[in-house]
């Protein structure tokens, strides 16, 4: 009940430091909410997430995991209640659809990459790239469970879609068209 999830790189384009400060402010509507960080990176963002952490009164709500193993960190994404990522930009997005895979719905920063592994209010929840926002966007989320549950429903059932075979024949397919 109220637990969320950052997977990826920790490093500063990742702005996991924009998650934890939405965070402080979920605290104040939800003070039971759970945030897990799962990844490994760069040492000083680390030291700097800690004290953003630690500034916020963040202790007990904040959970910096480092690296975990692939059946630890699909544990992990599968309890929590949202996925989320505040990239400045990715290629794709893909932990958002691995994420879905497991019924994990996501809330994610409007850009490039993020936007297009999200199928807005289907799978997720698409906001604008700041703290403020996404505190915003995270209480509503958490405090809706007819949402939570229709977008849970729906990303999983939007993974279904993606499978490794049908790519690798459509790939195949265009390539000998060529």
């Amino acid at each position: 009940k109220n637990s969320l999830i950052y997977v990826g790189r920790l490093k500063k384009s990742k702005r996991v430091h924009h998650i934890i400060k939405a965070l402080s402010f979920v605290k104040q509507k939800i003070p039971s909410v759970k945030l897990y960080v799962v990844g490994d990176g760069d040492e000083k963002y680390k030291n700097y997430l800690q004290k953003i952490i630690k500034k916020n009164n963040l202790e007990d709500n904040v959970k910096l995991t480092g690296y975990v193993d692939f059946a630890e960190r699909n544990k992990l994404m599968s309890k929590a209640e949202a996925i989320l990522a505040a990239s400045v930009k990715e290629g794709w997005g893909l932990i958002v659809t691995e994420a879905n895979a497991l019924g994990t719905a996501s809330i994610v920063y409007n850009v490039d990459g993020l936007r297009d592994a999200v199928k807005h209010n289907l799978t997720g929840l698409i906001v604008n790239p700041n703290p403020n926002h996404l505190s915003e966007t995270i209480v509503g989320y958490l405090q809706d469970n007819e949402l939570k549950m229709k977008l849970s429903r729906n990303a999983l059932e939007d993974s279904r879609r993606f499978n490794w075979d049908k790519a690798a024949e459509e790939s195949l397919r265009v390539v000998e068209n060529v």
